[in-house]
């Protein structure tokens, strides 16, 4: 998966803001902006979970539900293409 091309971001440390025309904007703390950094290229939800692991003090489960979640979320808004 990957960013949709017309989606419209900005970030700042700690929050992610997102929007597509004619959407409502989504607005995602924490490591949202990283997990959109690494949508700018093909990667798979397990590969940015392996990325996250050594920036985040937390359990491999905690941090693979964290990512699901928020992949759900942007795919559902359509911010995500496979």
């Amino acid at each position: 998966m990957r960013r949709a091309p017309d989606s419209l971001w900005r970030s700042i440390p700690g929050t992610l803001v997102l929007a597509r025309p004619g959407g409502r904007p989504i607005v995602a703390l924490g490591p949202a902006a990283e997990i959109w950094g690494l949508l700018a290229d093909d990667i798979t939800a397990e590969q940015i979970t392996q990325a996250l692991l050594p920036r985040f003090a937390a359990e491999p489960e905690t941090i693979r539900a964290d990512v699901s979640v928020l992949l759900d979320r942007l795919e559902a808004e359509g911010h995500l293409r496979a």
